[in-house]
């Protein structure tokens, strides 16, 4: 019987050592356990991700507030009818040769023209029946980042708007629309700055 005795304080005494060992948690000396460690490093590589993330986003914002600088111009598609007599005659498109015998065609004497205050139109020769013209303005002459001036096409060769802001800054372009529904090329823009009088 004294040999269970001594057997149940020897395993109590165990007991006690072993709960004397365990770590408190004012103790700064002890290493941080390896476990901890890579929750730590996953903590670390999560917040790089969210700020490469954020800094993508940052770099998206600038580049696209940059397209949108140029003011647009307020459309309004003035009838077939109302074109200047010069604007309607019919004349040879350009054309350009493509590859595999491709040609596309692009309008030819793109004027814009002052009319009074912000009003401002657009003329240029027709490419003949069937055609009707996509209007793009941009803040660079080469058109890139070129914008739509009017949510569609407009019929004829005459394209009146309402200019808001520095219209030195703008440049328009006109291209067409074959009744197949396939664009050709620009026209030579043109800067708005620079519009005749009338």
């Amino acid at each position: 019987m004294s040999t269970t005795i001594d057997h149940k304080i020897s395993t109590d005494v165990n007991a006690i050592d072993e709960i004397a060992a365990i770590p408190t948690v004012n103790d700064s000396t002890k290493p941080v356990p390896v476990s901890y460690q890579e929750d730590i490093k996953e903590i670390k590589k999560a917040v790089r991700t969210v700020l490469g993330i954020v800094a993508g986003l940052f770099v998206l914002t600038l580049l696209f507030s940059h397209k949108s600088s140029a003011p647009a111009p307020a459309a309004t598609a003035a009838p077939a009818a109302a074109a200047p007599a010069a604007a309607t005659t019919a004349g040879a498109p350009v054309v350009i040769n493509l590859p595999a015998s491709h040609s596309v065609s692009f309008p030819r004497n793109l004027t814009a023209h002052h009319l009074g205050g912000q009003e401002y139109s657009l003329t240029w020769q027709s490419m003949g029946d069937g055609y009707t013209y996509r209007i793009y303005y941009s803040n660079d002459k080469q058109m890139r980042d070129a914008s739509e001036a009017f949510f569609r096409p407009v019929d004829g060769t005459l394209y009146r708007f309402t200019m808001n802001g520095d219209a030195k800054n703008v440049w328009m372009a006109v291209a067409p629309v074959g009744a197949n529904q396939e664009e050709g090329l620009m026209s030579h823009p043109v800067n708005i700055g620079h519009a005749r009088e009338g």
